[in-house]
């Protein structure tokens, strides 16, 4: 059984420069998946970048939020 309240570990990448250089520092971050904030960032995507409102039913768009 799946507990839906349990976050996934993501690694997230920080660029950092130093004396020797820029690196990439890496940081464990917990995050979980929040439906309606996924929805609403959608929203707000297509009228920022004044998309249509049939994108979100291209098969690319159905292929990336399988991924979520």
């Amino acid at each position: 059984m799946v507990d839906k309240k349990q976050k996934n570990l993501v690694l997230e990448l920080n660029k950092v420069g130093g004396e020797l250089g820029d690196r990439s520092v890496g940081t464990f971050k917990a995050i979980g998946y929040d439906y309606d904030e996924c929805r609403k960032t959608l929203v707000k995507m297509v009228i920022i970048d004044e998309l249509l409102f049939n994108f979100v039913e291209g098969k690319g768009l159905k292929l990336f939020s399988r991924t979520l």
